[in-house]
Parts: structure tokens; C-alpha cells; sequence
């Protein structure tokens, strides 16, 4: 369970799960589904499974993409 402090004095516990996929390009490139500039590229789901939170419901889904680069 993760603990957030909003504005120094309102605190609240939630629990998440996090669901994903990504299109990874390797180094023999071929992934047309990944930008150039990037070498992965996805989505993830962040499901609220409980809270503690009166304006964050239960189920609440936000969705977001994920994308980066491998360093050397």
C-alpha cells in the first residue's frame, strides 16, 4: 500500500495494479510500430484496487503511455 501527502496535511492510502504492453525494437531495428527516436514504446493501465480516498473510486482506471530509450 502506498502512502501519498497532498498539501502537507492531507494524507491517504491506495493500492494500484499496473497492466501493460510494450513494442520493443532491437538493435536488428524491424518494429514498425515503434517511433524512430525510441527503442520501446506502450501503454500501461493503472487500476485503483482499493482507497481510502473518498474522491478516488475503487476501479477507477487511468490510462497512460510509457516510451523510452536503453542508455549505453
Amino acid at each position: 500500500m502506498m502512502r501519498y501527502q497532498l498539501f502537507n496535511h492531507l494524507r491517504f492510502e491506495f493500492r494500484w495494479q499496473i497492466n501493460g504492453r510494450a513494442d520493443v525494437e532491437s538493435a536488428a531495428g524491424g518494429c514498425p510500430d515503434v517511433p524512430e527516436d525510441l527503442d520501446w514504446f506502450g501503454t500501461e493501465t493503472l487500476t485503483v484496487v482499493s482507497t481510502e480516498n473518498e474522491t478516488i473510486a475503487e476501479g477507477c482506471t487511468y490510462n497512460m503511455d510509457s516510451s523510452g530509450v536503453y542508455l549505453p
